[in-house]
């Protein structure tokens, strides 16, 4: 049986919650990785169950402490390809309220599922809270069609940033609101993950050359465009950087826009690049425990006196949650949890956190825990 500790009752309190289904809430503070595959068999490309669960910041050898099943079939399903890797990222909305990931209005088991056009299966934007509470708010019937939803992102769910790749132009930038769909950037058609830092939308992508000038890295698109004909100006240019064979997932940039951190799988690591004099910089890259294994999903928590990063690495099977405080060229990572047989983790960010309104609840000292849970960061 699972002890109700204290915090989890302050913080049910606080969103208005009762302790009935105490065993049904995120914890503010911990991570929330997406996992593909219930483990009942081989995952395929068919349309496959997603599930994310919850994990502590530290502990090695951990199994998930709390884990909302996905709808799989009816009006709301969503599902991923099990073995599409560049799928599954999940985002933390802005005001830090939601989860929110890309995936198939698709019952599972559909076969070939990022195959489908998006007229006959909608590309859909699945949303958690702190209660574990689903609802799928946006779709689309145009984007990312005979191609793969990748990445959402919010400010407070209200409308929604999407990105992947798809035919006939149907890839790049999509906003999202219920069943309106809008192409807001186009020119770079094969997109990964989407971030909004300082009020501005960053993308990345591994499209094009392996050598400098390249379009592979990190770009960002001024302000959040809800109309067509954004423009986007590249930030980070990873093969021009020295960074040969070039694969960007994940990112994550800190406030002052000195530091991004790159989960890069062709490079074995995590990348460090520093700017100084407006000139970006390769630090030095951190392994993941294996070396010849890199990341794909990442986020990181900048406010301590180091930057501590989680990110999941990109084995085939049994791919692990990793946590490495960065002091520094040759800071190791520790593993955290290791997927178990016929299931894939793939994005990683924090919890969601209950609205301000409730945490109010609590009085001055518990909203003094929230607004630090909410300078956790957001991936761009």
């Amino acid at each position: 049986m699972r002890t109700m500790n204290p915090t989890r009752l302050l913080l049910l309190a606080a969103a208005g919650l009762s302790a009935g289904p105490l065993l049904a809430q995120f914890v503010p503070g911990r991570l929330a990785v997406l996992r593909v595959g219930d483990g009942s068999g081989t995952i395929s490309s068919a349309a496959t169950p997603v599930f994310v669960d919850e994990y502590a910041l530290s502990g090695t050898g951990q199994s998930a402490t709390y884990s909302v099943a996905i709808p799989t079939a009816g009006l709301d399903a969503l599902t991923l390809s099990g073995t599409a890797t560049s799928e599954g990222a999940i985002t933390r909305s802005v005001d830090g309220r939601y989860l929110t990931f890309a995936g198939y209005n698709a019952n599972a088991a559909l076969a070939s599922v990022a195959g489908t056009t998006a007229a006959n299966v909608n590309r859909g934007v699945g949303v958690l809270d702190v209660a574990g509470i689903f609802t799928l708010p946006a779709r689309t019937d145009e984007a990312f069609s005979s191609g793969n939803a990748r990445g959402v992102v919010t400010v407070d769910g209200g409308g929604f940033w999407m990105t992947g790749n798809g035919t006939g132009g149907s890839g790049g930038v999509w906003h999202l609101s219920g069943t309106t769909d809008t192409q807001v950037y186009g020119s770079i058609q094969n997109l990964r993950v989407v971030g909004i830092g300082s009020g501005d939308l960053y993308f990345s992508t591994g499209s094009g050359s392996t050598t400098s000038p390249s379009t592979r890295g990190v770009h960002k698109l001024s302000g959040l465009p809800t109309t067509a004909g954004a423009v986007a100006a590249p930030v980070l240019d990873t093969p021009s950087g020295g960074v040969a064979n070039s694969s960007p997932y994940d990112f994550a940039i800190n406030d002052g826009g000195t530091v991004i951190y790159v989960a890069d799988d062709s490079s074995v690591g995590i990348q460090r690049w520093d700017n100084a004099g407006g000139a970006w910089s390769l630090s030095y890259t951190l392994g993941t425990g294996n070396p010849n294994v890199g990341p794909r999903g990442l986020t990181v928590d900048w406010s301590g006196t180091s930057p501590i990063l989680y990110a999941v690495t990109e084995e085939a099977s049994a791919n692990r949650l990793i946590r490495i405080e960065d002091t520094g060229a040759g800071s190791a990572a520790i593993t955290l949890a290791t997927a178990a047989a016929n299931t894939l983790f793939r994005g990683v960010d924090f919890n969601p956190i209950p609205e301000p309104a409730s945490a109010a609840l609590l009085g001055l000292g518990a909203a003094g825990l929230f607004l630090g849970l909410r300078r956790t960061p957001r991936r761009a």
